[in-house]
């Protein structure tokens, strides 16, 4: 009889840990999607706001680039530990006219040319 009541016991422990921990795994998988789905949006806009500049006009596209700069910095650091290789995306997320590795031209090798 008391051996009984312990496995009832550890049996309900158990499986009120087990439900908790698939529950915070949910959780975190869940909040991942929604800061990648945010970041992906203030990219987006950033794009926007950039392309709506008339073509050939530098300086605004510099303006444009600028006016968001400080913000990509903030959100990027938001989704920063959810990437494995955080040396990989820090380097993708420096700007390009900061870059001390890497000139602007270069930087922007592959991107519309609008860009460098």
């Amino acid at each position: 009889m008391e051996t009984e009541t312990v496995r009832l016991i550890v049996s309900f422990l158990s499986g009120g840990a087990l439900g908790s921990i698939i529950t915070h795994k949910c959780t975190l998988a869940r909040e991942r999607r929604n800061r990648r789905g945010e970041f992906t949006g203030f990219l987006g806009s950033w794009l926007v706001d950039i392309q709506r500049v008339r073509y050939g006009d530098a300086a605004s596209t510099y303006t444009a680039y600028l006016a968001k700069v400080s913000d990509f910095g903030g959100q990027a650091t938001m989704i920063e530990k959810d990437f494995w290789r955080k040396q990989k995306f820090k380097q993708m997320c420096t700007p390009p006219l900061t870059s001390k590795r890497r000139s602007a031209r270069r930087h922007c090798r592959g991107l519309p040319r609008r860009c460098g």
